[in-house]
């Protein structure tokens, strides 16, 4: 994971002076890790950018997608978005169509979300994310659920926590 992390430094994907005037900034990756979400607002583009990240492999299958690269990128008008409480956006009324390994995709909307849930007895504070793609005319839909500890407002993912 921390060279995957180096790596989206040096290729300038998270650089700091890019995030640093952010308003919202999420980035959550799930433990394995398999999938990782990050969503910004870049105020000076007044653009809001999902990011996808596949972490195994060079390329990965969504959840009922064809094959897809590792990394994929949606942006947003800001009037397109609305901001609710922390860590909960949305945005609509669809990205700019893109090519992408052959097929014709588009974002028709992306949410970030908080949501509480019973586990084990305990109340566990959720970040969950919803992104809706049309692929060649069918939408399909990517979900991430996310652990507060999985998630940062730095807008780089939380390093793993070092063993002792």
């Amino acid at each position: 994971m921390k060279a995957i992390l180096t790596i989206l430094f040096l290729t300038g994907i998270f650089s700091p002076p890019a995030l640093a005037k952010s308003d919202f900034q999420l980035a959550c990756s799930d433990e394995t890790p398999t999938l990782g979400v990050v969503i910004r607002e870049v105020p000076e583009d007044q653009t809001v950018v999902t990011e996808l990240f596949a972490f195994q492999g060079m390329k990965v299958t969504y959840p009922s997608l064809a094959n897809f690269p590792s990394y994929l990128r949606f942006e947003w008008p800001r009037q397109n978005c609305q901001k609710f409480e922390a860590y909960a956006m949305k945005c609509e009324h669809t990205s700019e169509i893109q090519t992408i390994e052959g097929h014709r995709v588009q974002a028709l909307s992306m949410e970030s979300f908080n949501k509480i849930e019973q586990r084990d007895g305990q109340q566990v504070l959720l970040r969950k994310t919803l992104l809706r793609l049309n692929v060649d005319g069918v939408t399909h839909e990517i979900h991430g659920e996310f652990s507060e500890l999985q998630c940062s407002d730095s807008g780089v993912f939380r390093s793993e926590p070092e063993s002792t």
